[in-house]
């Protein structure tokens, strides 16, 4: 028989994978008012937009969570990563993005706050680049 403690804990950890998996499913399937909103500000494609949705999101992004977002679900390598981030740092070069070597990268203050405020559309920034 199983320790009721063991069965309180157990439901608690399927009740946050339950969180979890409904939060992962938000983000498989872009918002797509915030997509329109970062490319009509920021003038990018739409996988540099599904990038910067993700970077969005705040901490550090890993290589596969970009080249997730990025590729639509093609199998994740970290040069296609570098290589979206290269593309956003080119277009967006006032866009301060911060390389964290071995883990991904990362949107910080004023940067995150510019890039989630197009996506709530709070500011008008349409004279971007």
């Amino acid at each position: 028989m199983i320790p009721q403690e063991t069965l309180t804990e157990l439901v608690k950890l399927r009740e946050r994978v339950e969180e979890l998996e409904a939060e992962l499913e938000q983000f498989k399937h872009h918002d797509i008012t915030a997509l329109k909103r970062l490319r009509s500000a920021f003038r990018t494609t739409i996988g540099e937009c599904r990038t910067l949705l993700v970077l969005a999101r705040g901490g550090i992004i890993s290589s596969d969570q970009i080249v997730d977002a990025y590729c639509d679900g093609l199998e994740s390598k970290s040069v296609l990563a570098r290589d979206a981030m290269k593309r956003i740092r080119k277009r967006l070069p006032d866009l301060k993005i911060t390389t964290h070597y071995g883990f991904g990268y990362e949107l910080e203050g004023e940067h995150l706050q510019r890039v989630r405020a197009v996506i709530k559309n709070t500011e008008n920034h349409h004279n971007d680049q």
